[in-house]
């Protein structure tokens, strides 16, 4: 509990300093936490931690509070502007708590909806403060992303050097206590950040990682952490994120990256595949059909229909669908919705697919003038892609993160005056004023 503490209140203090530094870290605490919880003589890759109160929900609300107490410093008035996104997350919390009222277990209910609005909600809410309360909203971006980029290289790291003290093959490569999920949605993030800054012109970004050498041989590096963690649904996230920010980007082949790729990196992987076995790295894969968290989340999909049919107008409620289902929910962002909240979750779903509609639409029509727009959604699709096989609605942090950067930064650097969004859209892009 002293270790606890002791990084409890470091936390703290990033979050005073460096309030994007401290968001990002919030994001990864699990991982960070598994780290300092270590048992050298037992490390079980496939143990998961038990919950922890202290860093995992208590040492994020007050650091996200530290946060608003920094920016309320700051500035006289912290300023706040209402957005399409943000009718999302109200239309959510008004669901959860009307759907509580009629919930198949209201006690834990009322957990689940404190849990959304607390772990969850409250990323989205104070990313976009932050953004829309500097003067410099693409530098506090940069930071984000640097800082997730160095703690997905520095966990990537320590989670090769166990397994290699360890001196064991295991199925799925992680932090010891921590579930392969999150360990490799880092990985893929921390992967798509390197591979933006590969693709997109230093004009636009301004991540300097060093010469394309050192660029390509980590996001080599962080590719086969990506595949030894055995995670399907972040591995065609990764995958469906790249072939976007190549189209946006009007991708041209570089002749002597490829060449580089051709000489050093095919040979590279060829070599740690060799060393943590093919079937270890590439068994669940191939044989994802007979994998039993398949055949369990395709049985939770068809019961979140027969719920749903049972429970048309309420659902079963906010964390109540464990009463009903096989699983405790769906691991999935559109069927849990459905299941849970009946009417109210299929219009949550329908706003939501709206929203990221009118995202990409902002991002394509910016594109030319600043691509910082279409990193952001594509950061956005990376983590939305996710959440149709895994979590459930309140552990989304990455997602809501990511939405709260682009609300943030899109409300700050465009004078909107009292514009609608609509009119913004259909704004001629010569016209758009950016600060």
């Amino acid at each position: 509990m002293i270790v606890s503490i002791f990084i409890g209140l470091i936390i703290l203090y990033i979050c005073w300093v460096k309030p994007m530094v401290g968001i990002a870290i919030l994001v990864q605490i699990n991982l960070i936490r598994a780290v300092f919880s270590l048992d050298f003589n037992n490390l079980n890759f496939r143990s998961f931690n038990e919950p922890d109160a202290f860093l995992g929900a208590i040492i994020p609300i007050l650091g996200l509070i530290t946060i608003f107490l920094k920016l309320n410093s700051i500035h006289k008035k912290i300023k706040f502007k209402l957005s399409f996104i943000d009718v999302f997350f109200l239309l959510a919390i008004f669901t959860l708590i009307f759907s509580t009222i009629f919930s198949s277990d209201v006690i834990e209910s009322i957990v689940y909806t404190g849990k959304f609005i607390f772990l969850a909600f409250s990323y989205y809410f104070t990313s976009k403060t932050v953004l829309l309360n500097t003067k410099y909203p693409d530098k506090q971006i940069i930071i984000f992303l640097k800082t997730t980029l160095f703690l997905g290289i520095a966990l990537g790291i320590i989670s090769l050097l166990l397994l290699f003290f360890q001196g064991v093959a295991v199925n799925r490569l992680t932090i010891p206590g921590v579930h392969p999920i999150p360990y490799s949605q880092l990985m893929g993030f921390s992967i798509l950040v390197i591979f933006s800054s590969l693709m997109i012109d230093k004009k636009l970004f301004f991540i300097e990682l060093g010469s394309q050498f050192i660029r390509g041989f980590l996001l080599v590096f962080l590719l086969i952490l990506l595949f030894a963690s055995n995670t399907k649904g972040i591995l065609l996230s990764v995958f469906l994120a790249m072939l976007i920010m190549l189209y946006l980007k009007g991708f041209r082949i570089n002749k002597k990256l490829l060449l580089l790729v051709g000489l050093i990196i095919i040979p590279l992987i060829f070599y740690v595949i060799s060393v943590i076995g093919y079937e270890s790295l590439f068994d669940r894969l191939l044989r994802s059909l007979e994998d039993d968290s398949v055949n369990h989340r395709v049985l939770s999909y068809v019961e979140s229909f027969q719920i749903f049919r049972d429970f048309p107008l309420t659902g079963s409620g906010p964390g109540a669908y464990g009463v009903f289902g096989f699983l405790d929910y769906p691991h999935n962002f559109f069927l849990e919705n459905m299941a849970q909240y009946g009417v109210l979750g299929i219009l949550m779903n329908s706003y939501f697919i709206f929203s990221l509609f009118i995202i990409f639409w902002i991002s394509n029509k910016a594109k030319s003038r600043n691509f910082i727009y279409s990193l952001l959604f594509i950061f956005i699709i990376y983590f939305f892609v996710e959440t149709m096989v895994s979590f459930t609605l309140w552990m989304h942090k990455g997602l809501y993160v990511t939405l709260g950067l682009f609300s943030g930064y899109y409300f700050n650097k465009i004078k909107t005056n009292k514009k609608s969004i609509i009119e913004i859209i259909k704004t001629p892009e010569s016209n758009v004023k950016y600060e």
